[in-house]
């Protein structure tokens, strides 16, 4: 049972949980409260691609999936903290 126990966050464009290469639980993480339209869903690809490749590693950890990036791989440092934090 590698990685049960763990809880691993991914901090990216977010996860297309339904895609076929996530096979562990994931657990979307809202990053901007304030924005009613704030989702974890993955428009780029790159936070999907990311966490498949770490479930392949470990699969039966817990995943927190948290997406700061939305339609470029761009953000200030100050939200980059916030996200760490």
């Amino acid at each position: 049972m590698i990685g049960y126990g763990l809880k691993i966050a991914v901090i990216d464009t977010g996860v297309n949980a339904s895609h076929p290469h996530i096979c562990a639980p994931t657990h979307g993480i809202v990053f901007d409260q304030e924005d009613p339209e704030s989702s974890c869903e993955d428009v780029l690809g790159h936070g999907t691609a990311v966490t498949a490749a770490i479930q392949e590693k470990a699969p039966e950890a817990d995943y927190y999936i948290l997406k700061l990036f939305g339609s470029s791989l761009r953000t200030t440092g100050s939200r980059l903290l916030q996200a760490i934090e």
